[in-house]
């Protein structure tokens, strides 16, 4: 995923800031190392797609908005999953294709998504 690293950072700090976290508050939640959440923030290290998808997660922010700047501060990383599974042209969707999905669009494996959702679920995120 090619985006700009000083404007992500920027967007980053933004984001945790709305939250009222530290850095060290928002690494501790999406289990990364806190070091690292400070070189996103500063630009001086790119995120992997698996590690934007847990920012958001525990952000509760677009990936979209995050990495390109498009959409809202304010578009949940829900509504963002929405909206890209309205998209599809079959507007019956399966399980198996809501994996996929995820699998192909934030390069996230099925055994962490299962790990995600088993998580929200927990924490009341879906009804």
């Amino acid at each position: 995923m090619n985006y700009d690293l000083k404007s992500f950072g920027k967007r980053l700090l933004q984001i945790i800031e709305k939250r009222y976290l530290t850095q060290a508050e928002m690494a501790r939640k999406a289990k990364m190392d806190k070091n690292n959440v400070s070189l996103y923030c500063t630009g001086k290290k790119r995120a992997s797609p698996k590690t934007i998808v847990k920012i958001c997660a525990v952000l509760d922010c677009s990936p979209d908005w995050l990495t390109m700047g498009k959409g809202s501060i304010d578009d949940t990383f829900q509504l963002s999953l929405i909206s890209n599974l309205e998209n599809m042209p079959n507007k019956t969707i399966s399980a198996t294709q809501i994996n996929d999905f995820i699998e192909i669009r934030f390069s996230v494996s099925k055994k962490d998504f299962r790990i995600f959702m088993n998580d929200a679920q927990r924490d009341g995120c879906f009804a």
